[in-house]
């Protein structure tokens, strides 16, 4: 059997086991290496195994291969990224445990051959004194070509090493503690099938930023720092409740995230090891409430990634394999479920967050959706009116008064205030987010991000995802529309 034959019968095997066994990705590449009486970490070595015989021959090595794919491997991953790596050629300052890779193995065997053959491009070290450097390595386009040509099987190795190393299906009580249950669930093995088939899709593409996003990014921060008067970032910094200045902080940090992620890398992508994973909720049951692990919360929450904030219209500059993308998201959708739920038609004019006795308490319409989103999220009154005191400074004596406004506005939301109802309308809007990109990705085979309550595709699939979108929200609450923007 070629390599190329086995790297996709093992791939196969552990796609098998993982669906079946609801095993994680990791858990399921550790059974199938066991099964056939490999370490799971020989797959390193499987993912070179394209190549290995190739610089075998090359090299003139009859024996050593694991060591030899050892060292094709980080050649690999330099290659991939961009990057030199440094080497000692000093005999007396080989730092490599010899019983790994000895020093006449790695550099007369493997180095100083591919160097002299041209495989590699190099800067020599030199010291002057006592100061100096080691000596410089990375693929040169002659081995660059040898990797290309093998591509296919690498990728597949990349996508197994690269997966998420525990279940991305996650429940967790109400201290946030991540609870075990039977991976044997039939509700568990179905989530986990369809995150693994999101995480597959976004695997396969190049997520990138436009190369304008990281030229514009000072401007960006110093315009935003010029719109916010001294005093106020002086007394809101210290509040921490400035959307602005959230935006800034955050803004600041992402260009710091997103040039440590794109540095020396060979795609300019976002992240290697990106992955979606959702994190379900518990808490004590309320009178009527059905028992079950999966209906509360839910939402998909990213790992690996710095995919840029929606603020100053960043996730704009996202690119899937180079094109250009969109983003739709429902509008109002919490408020949106509880008034399907309550039989109280919406209008499509109807704004959750603006109405006249709130915005009269709560100037900002930013400030107004954030208060009506937390005190669906409270627990209890009490715990909405501390909310409440803490957060808008006209009802700090009366926070009862913007209650009122609110339902006043919104009556539908009555039993919603104060109750915690947040984590099921979570659970409602993640499963629709997971209905979607589901089919979506069986329409098209192409890439999804979701984001709540939005989702980002290629341009060309605008029109698709606003059918999917609809067609998903008219299913699970018939006989109501909601905007889709």
């Amino acid at each position: 059997m070629s390599m190329k034959d086995f790297a996709h019968k093992a791939k196969r095997r552990i796609d098998l086991l993982k669906i079946k066994s609801g095993l994680t990705y990791s858990e399921s590449v550790d059974l199938y290496f066991r099964s056939i009486k490999m370490s799971n970490r020989g797959w390193s070595y499987v993912l070179e195994g394209a190549i290995l015989e190739e610089y075998k021959d090359l090299l003139g090595v009859s024996d050593g291969g694991r060591r030899l794919g050892f060292v094709l491997y980080y050649l690999y991953s330099a290659w991939m990224n961009g990057a030199w790596m440094r080497i000692s050629k000093d005999a007396s300052t080989h730092r490599v445990s010899s019983s790994v890779l000895s020093y006449e193995f790695l550099i007369e065997t493997v180095i100083n051959p591919l160097i002299e053959l041209g495989h590699l491009d190099v800067i020599e070290g030199e010291k002057v004194g006592d100061v100096g450097f080691e000596t410089r390595i990375r693929p040169s386009s002659i081995m660059a070509s040898v990797f290309e040509s093998h591509q296919d099987v690498l990728q597949i190795g990349e996508e197994i090493i690269h997966a998420p190393k525990s279940s991305p299906i996650i429940v967790r009580d109400h201290k946030k503690k991540s609870l075990k249950f039977s991976k044997t669930n039939r509700q568990y093995k179905l989530k986990l099938k369809n995150v693994a088939s999101i995480n597959a899709q976004v695997r396969r593409t190049t997520i990138t930023v436009e190369q304008e996003l990281i030229s514009n990014l000072d401007k960006i921060i110093q315009d935003t720092l010029h719109t916010i008067s001294a005093p106020t970032l002086l007394t809101i910094t210290h509040r921490l409740d400035s959307r602005e200045v959230r935006n800034l902080q955050y803004l600041c940090g992402f260009k710091a995230r997103l040039n440590m992620s794109l540095l020396g890398s060979k795609k300019g992508c976002i992240s290697h090891e990106f992955y979606y994973f959702r994190v379900f909720n518990q808490r004590k049951q309320k009178k009527g409430e059905q028992k079950s692990l999966f209906n509360l919360g839910g939402r998909f929450y990213s790992q690996g990634s710095n995919l840029p904030h929606k603020s100053f219209n960043a996730r704009d500059f996202i690119l899937f394999d180079g094109e250009e993308t969109v983003e739709l998201d429902y509008s109002s959708l919490h408020p949106n479920i509880a008034a399907a739920e309550q039989g109280y038609p919406l209008n499509d004019s109807h704004d959750p967050y603006s109405g006249s006795e709130m915005v009269a308490l709560a100037p900002s319409r930013d400030l107004n959706k954030k208060a009506l989103n937390a005190l669906i999220n409270c627990s209890t009154l009490r715990q909405a009116n501390s909310w409440i005191r803490s957060n808008i400074p006209s009802c700090e004596n009366k926070p009862s008064a913007y209650r009122k406004a609110v339902l006043a506005h919104n009556p539908f939301l009555k039993d919603y205030i104060g109750t915690d109802a947040g984590v099921r309308l979570q659970n409602i809007d993640s499963d629709m987010a997971e209905e979607i990109m589901i089919r979506f990705i069986n329409h098209t085979d192409s890439c999804i991000l979701p984001f709540h309550d939005s989702f980002r595709v290629a341009r060309q699939y605008e029109d698709l995802l606003k059918t999917i979108m609809t067609e998903v929200w008219e299913e699970n609450h018939p006989g109501t529309t909601i905007r889709i923007k």
